[in-house]
């Protein structure tokens, strides 16, 4: 085993758990679906958590990791991405509530600040890993599309936090994270399928 394959089992470890708690909180919802009041957004933002922590853990496979995971600073700072997650799992599942339309909007703004820490925390962290170089990170940022997705979350969650009336921006905004997201797993897709056939390949 190498020290790499080592230190990564304590991050799958984590992953695990967070993606235990999408489990948790959609197994509550189909429990209590007879007198469950569902939220279209607050769902699919459940499901636009759930694809960016598949990503995530693919993408780092395929771009992220390597000796810099010997760094114990660096390896704290990767391991902060996912405890993200799982913290605004907490609040965007409630096993007791009986309606999502009235709790998630009067939750809604501990999740928008709990989302803009997370995406300000994914650019910072792309800062980090390009050397903390500003032109390495703002061509990061313009040329792939996870970096140019935090960037976009950014400004509209910031958006969210200082209009007075924001339902509609965010059924928008919505709208426009599953398209771009949907962008994102298209070109995903087609580097899984070039990674498939190089693995037959050889």
């Amino acid at each position: 085993m190498t020290y790499i394959e080592y230190v990564i089992v304590f991050h799958a470890i984590i992953i695990g758990f967070v993606l235990s708690e999408f489990m948790k909180g959609w197994g509550n919802m189909i429990k209590s679906s007879p007198k469950l009041k569902l939220n279209w957004v607050h769902m699919a933002w459940t499901i636009i958590l759930f694809v960016l922590v598949i990503l995530e853990w693919w993408m780092d496979f395929q771009y992220r990791l390597g000796d810099d995971l010997v760094n114990p600073f660096y390896f704290i700072l990767y391991l902060l991405r996912p405890l993200q997650i799982f913290f605004i799992l907490r609040v965007m599942f409630d096993k007791n509530t009986e309606d999502y339309n009235i709790y998630f909007y009067d939750n809604l703004n501990k999740l928008l600040i709990l989302l803009f820490v997370y995406c300000f925390y994914e650019l910072f962290f792309t800062y980090i890993k390009t050397g903390a170089y500003l032109s390495k990170f703002v061509k990061s940022v313009i040329t792939h599309p996870m970096q140019l997705f935090w960037l976009i979350n950014l400004f509209f969650i910031g958006l969210l936090l200082i209009i007075p009336r924001r339902k509609l921006l965010l059924k928008i905004y919505t709208l426009l994270a599953i398209v771009y997201l949907g962008v994102i797993l298209s070109l995903a897709s087609n580097l899984w399928l070039v990674d498939a056939k190089t693995i037959i390949g050889n």
